[in-house]
């Protein structure tokens, strides 16, 4: 229009007027000024009559002023309530409102935009012109602003590519597993909710993104990502407030920043996305591992399209707009909804309890059985949507008539959902939440315009391409959260149940509710066993990182300031849920290394070690537990393990890879190559790669660890508090600080509490007849187990009894012969890659943290590169002769505890009968044996074998 031109020159001669210092310059103004505003005059009232002429042509709406057209009636929040009531003061389903001279068309009505948006979607495909989120921002870069064409197909297109209906199939699988995170993080600390559905939300998009799964909601890039977030969905609220004003008066936008107070924080709020997102897609593409995610995709595909830095940002971040922002704003919209109507929640439950039982919660095949969830579902979606505004508008590429209205090219066409989702006509009530809406054979069930009987995600071309993505983990999330919780009011200090406020929303783009208080408590104790162990299996499952002694050697390096990087040759890594033992000579390197109190927040101290017979329980020694060397505990693995990675990966200097399967060595200089291809360099190699050792056979040039079979196997069980507790002669086991030893011949038992006496864990030794297999563990059977202890004492058949068949795993036990060396060059093995421990004596772990310590401090020591070699020969001459007494100590104890019925073993048991605090014959229990292991300090030893070394002059010149 003229005005919009003339208002633009307005702005820059008065910026100029501003800027002018000489007189000529002010007589110069003083004749133009006049000329202008006479201009001015006479372009609003032409603009203004062609106002008027729209008006009159266009769907009905307020009469506009000049210039400010209806800005003057906006509301300061919820503009979409307003247009809801002008839809119904017009009786019209479609209206027109201005803001400033530009007209924006606000459907209230399904059939409305059904016709418009869906049906005409090849005319309403485009964007109008935004200034604010726009122009002043990424413009033509970003799929969301873009104009209809070629090139908003081309980054359709691409945006299909990780988050397309075809695509979103294959993220079920740890879309379910973050689900059963959240439900499992609800039992720890459910006041905590909003977190833990951010950190669901975004984990999911930056799995697929990035390759990055984000573990903590107290992850920097939730900060980040919300802040993004929330700041775009500030910017694009209708209203009188600046920015938003540069919509309706365009020509503000060209006045220097310097000189428009309305523009104040609009670059920090919009540019900060820009450089974030493209520097996690770089650093994702240029990670050799990560071979499936969509920022690698993306730039795969630049150079074929030209893609600019700005273009790729763009993509990278609307990911988390199409699916992290929208969904879990989606599941506090659902929390509301319980707490506001609990007599929605019986019929769920009772479909849930029928369908699936509380020994699992649900999954996506229980979809189609469940028909009432999922109206649950799409009632959430309708009842507060998120994008309640329908996201950007949309503008038609071409005049258009509808029911005899005008709607000129490049108008703002706004869908109101909320306008939409509350119309009587098809939802009676609106305000209140009733899933019948959606059951065909309900009275409630009204018509409503295509199959899914809501329209939060959007129309016709421009649909929300996370739409997909963002449906499917909402079912599974609010499927699994109805099963598994009682969400309720909070209670006042009197105990009585504090009101919610369903009408109390953000005013953003994206609605979700204010923050408010809440109850979210098991619905039963078996269905939180279930929660709990689907959670932890869950984590175990998303989990990518290396074991016990890789990360305790990253961990130590990494404290005394060496760069680490980890290669995990998998992408997840299943880790046995089995208990160990944190023996003193173990414990004492985790309090040196400060990841003591994250251990003892999960374990359990022992204070007596019971022994007894097998067929009656009865006892025949109790042993406190000797603390001479320090406490002796017992701790879950996964929760070992969780420590030392969060200890070490808070340090800057430690990097992991994932997807980075190592198939060759190269020992001096070291590096390794891993699948793809690539070599990753550095300056020593430390192979903690297990039994299966890669690097171990081409270091030995001999593949095989001579593994011999004992005879025996195991069976790992661990039982959850709450199926143990209603029995007294078990909870008694679960409750005490003590581990338990049952013996018989060819056999026997250990079990002990961890997690704080929550989890019970219980390893049961037997004969085995099978061939040897070095994988970890192999899938076990019941009724074998059930047949290997027929007879015992009835605890034990109790114990057995609590175990699901499906969880029974057992691992093969093998004697492994001395490697002949663990080192060349200037790579060395640590843990179970050169000396697999039996679990005989409880030393698995504690030497693999030995071998991590003396490395630790033996590369802290030497100051050349040089000396590296040097190092690993100290290192192997303080750990292997040490690590190889204990190899030997487990198989000796073995023939102890499994003697056969007869003289032997009766003499052994009043050996037991006869020592409390002294010698007795189980290594493990018995005071000597306790001094050699338990007394050990790794890193002093080898640090005195380095000096003795150094002085004496004693390396292997051949190395």
């Amino acid at each position: 229009m003229i005005v919009e031109k003339l208002e633009e020159l307005f702005a820059l001669v008065s910026a100029q007027h501003l800027l002018s210092h000489a007189g000529p310059s002010r007589l110069n103004m003083a004749t133009l000024l006049p000329l202008i505003l006479i201009a001015s005059v006479l372009a609003i009232m032409i603009d203004y009559g062609y106002m008027l002429y729209l008006h009159f042509k266009m769907p009905p709406g307020p009469l506009p002023l000049p210039i400010i057209g209806n800005t003057h009636l906006l509301p300061d929040s919820k503009p979409w309530i307003y247009f809801e009531q002008l839809s119904k003061q017009y009786q019209s389903p479609i209206i027109t409102f201005w803001t400033g001279r530009r007209p924006t068309l606000w459907i209230c009505d399904a059939w409305t935009a059904n016709e418009l948006l869906d049906k005409r979607a090849a005319i309403y495909a485009s964007r109008p012109r935004m200034v604010v989120f726009s122009e002043l921002g990424a413009g033509q870069s970003n799929l969301v602003n873009m104009y209809y064409g070629d090139r908003w197909r081309l980054h359709r297109k691409l945006t299909h590519m990780g988050v397309g209906l075809q695509q979103v199939r294959n993220y079920r699988g740890f879309q379910n597993d973050e689900s059963k995170v959240v439900a499992f993080d609800l039992l720890r600390e459910p006041t905590k909710y909003v977190s833990h559905f951010e950190r669901y939300a975004i984990s999911v998009v930056s799995i697929i993104g990035f390759g990055r799964r984000v573990a903590k909601y107290t992850d920097p890039i939730i900060t980040e990502v919300i802040a993004v977030m929330q700041r775009a969905a500030e910017l694009n609220v209708p209203g009188k407030s600046f920015p938003m004003l540069m919509e309706s008066f365009p020509f503000l936008a060209k006045f220097p920043n310097w000189m428009a107070p309305w523009k104040q924080g609009l670059g920090k709020g919009q540019g900060r996305g820009r450089p974030f997102f493209y520097a996690l897609a770089e650093e994702a593409a240029q990670n050799p591992n990560t071979d499936t995610c969509y920022a690698k995709k993306l730039f795969e595909e630049g150079p074929k399209h030209d893609l600019s830095r700005m273009e790729i940002s763009s993509l990278s971040g609307n990911l988390f707009g199409a699916g992290s922002d929208t969904s879990s704003s989606t599941l506090v919209t659902f929390v509301l909804a319980c707490c506001a109507f609990p007599d929605a929640l019986p019929q769920a439950w009772e479909e849930l309890d029928r369908v699936v039982g509380p020994h699992r919660s649900p999954t996506f095949e229980d979809e189609p059985n469940l028909p009432y969830v999922k109206a649950f579902v799409k009632e959430v979606l309708r009842w507060r949507s998120v994008a309640i505004i329908g996201g950007q508008p949309h503008a038609p590429i071409k005049d258009d008539y509808y029911k005899g209205w005008f709607i000129p090219r490049g108008t703002w066409v706004q869908g109101n959902v909320w306008a939409i989702h509350h119309h009587e006509r098809e939802f009676p009530e609106p305000d209140r939440f009733n899933p019948d809406r959606y059951l065909k054979d309900s009275p409630d069930h009204r018509p409503f315009p295509g199959e899914k009987g809501y329209m939060t995600f959007g129309w016709g071309r421009r649909v929300c391409s996370g739409q997909g993505l963002a449906e499917q983990g909402t079912f599974i999330t609010i499927a699994r959260l109805l099963w598994g919780f009682r969400i309720e009011k909070a209670l006042d200090e009197k105990g009585n149940e504090i009101p919610v406020d369903i009408f109390d929303f953000t005013n953003g783009l994206n609605m979700r509710p204010n923050p408010f208080d809440c109850r979210i408590t098991p619905r039963s104790p078996e269905i939180r066993t279930t929660i709990d162990r689907e959670g932890r299996r869950a984590l175990q499952d998303l989990s990518r990182f290396d074991g016990i002694g890789g990360m305790a050697a990253a961990l130590t390096l990494g404290l005394r300031g060496h760069r680490v990087v980890i290669l995990e040759a998998a992408p997840k890594l299943m880790e046995v849920g089995a208990g160990i033992q944190v023996s003193p000579n173990m414990l004492r390197m985790f309090e040196r290394w400060g990841v003591s109190d994250l251990i003892h927040a999960q374990d359990v101290a022992l204070e007596h070690i019971h022994v007894r017979r097998w067929e009656d329980g009865s006892l025949l020694a109790t042993m406190p537990v000797n603390k001479t060397f320090g406490q002796q505990t017992v701790i879950h693995r996964a929760d070992l393990h969780n420590a030392l990675i969060e200890k070490a990966l808070a340090l800057p200097n430690v990097e992991l890879r994932v997807n980075s399967l190592v198939t060759g060595v190269e020992f001096s200089p070291a590096s390794v190559t891993l699948a793809n291809g690539s070599i990753v360099r550095g300056d020593i190699v430390i192979g903690a790669d297990g039994i299966k050792s890669i690097i171990r056979g081409q270091l030995l040039e001999d593949p095989s660890l001579k593994a011999i079979a004992t005879g025996d196997a195991a069976y790992r069980i661990m039982l959850p508090r709450s199926v143990m507790e209603t029995d007294p002669e078990l909870k008694a086991l679960i409750d005490e600080p003590q581990a338990t030893r049952w013996l018989g011949p060819g056999r026997h038992i250990i079990a002990y509490p961890v997690r704080d006496h929550q989890m019970y864990n219980v390893v049961l030794l037997h004969p085995d007849r099978q061939e040897v297999e070095e994988s970890w563990t192999t899938k076990g059977s019941k009724q074998a187990m059930v047949d290997n202890y027929a007879g015992w004492e009835p605890r034990i058949r109790k114990l057995i009894d609590l175990v699901d068949d499906d969880e029974v795993l057992e691992w093969k036990l093998c004697l492994h012969r001395p490697l002949k060396t663990w080192i060349r060059g200037s790579v060395a093995l640590i843990g179970d890659a050169c000396h697999p421990m039996l679990p005989y004596v409880g030393q698995g772990a504690a030497q693999a943290v030995e071998d991590a310590a003396a490395l630790g401090v033996l590369l802290s020591t030497i100051s050349s590169r040089h000396d590296i070699p040097r190092a690993l020969q100290v290192y192997e001459q303080s750990r292997k002769l040490r690590a190889e007494t204990v190899q030997q100590s487990g198989s000796d104890n073995r023939i102890t505890l499994h003697l056969p019925d007869g003289p032997d073993q009766v003499a052994r048991d009043e050996q037991f009968r006869a020592s409390t605090t002294g010698s007795n014959p189980d290594k493990w229990s018995d005071r000597e044996t306790q001094r050699i292991l338990w007394g050990w300090d790794a890193e002093k030893v080898a640090l005195e074998a380095w000096i003795e070394a150094s002085t004496e002059g004693k390396f292997n010149a051949s190395l």
